[in-house]
């Protein structure tokens, strides 16, 4: 009876390792893409539009860039003429503010 159940539970340890064998290795999970970096654009502010939460910034070399910032922290009063710094996620064909900085850019320490 004792070889029975000994002969039984080495076939039992042989099926569970086959068993592990056959299923291949875990799979592995693809890495979370990070964070996408926020992005800074320096100008002057040529158009605002309050209800739509819209502005659009232009800069030194001429290039404007069209903002939505619903939910930005906005320091300081928007204003066309105004200079701003804006940090950005561009988001499904979109330049989302973050925050937005009115007046002369900040200084860097």
């Amino acid at each position: 009876m004792k070889k029975t159940v000994a002969v039984f539970a080495v076939v039992v340890m042989v099926a569970f390792g086959l068993v592990a064998l056959a299923a291949g290795p875990a799979e592995q999970k693809a890495p979370k893409p990070s964070a996408p970096q926020a992005l800074s654009f320096k100008g002057t502010v040529t158009a605002l539009d309050e209800a739509a939460k819209t502005l659009k910034v232009k800069d030194a070399a001429g290039k404007e860039l069209e903002f939505s910032f619903s939910g930005a922290h906005v320091k300081g009063t928007l204003k066309v003429g105004e200079p701003v710094v804006v940090k950005y996620h561009p988001m499904e064909g979109k330049n989302v503010a973050t925050s937005i900085h009115v007046g002369a850019a900040p200084a860097k320490k």
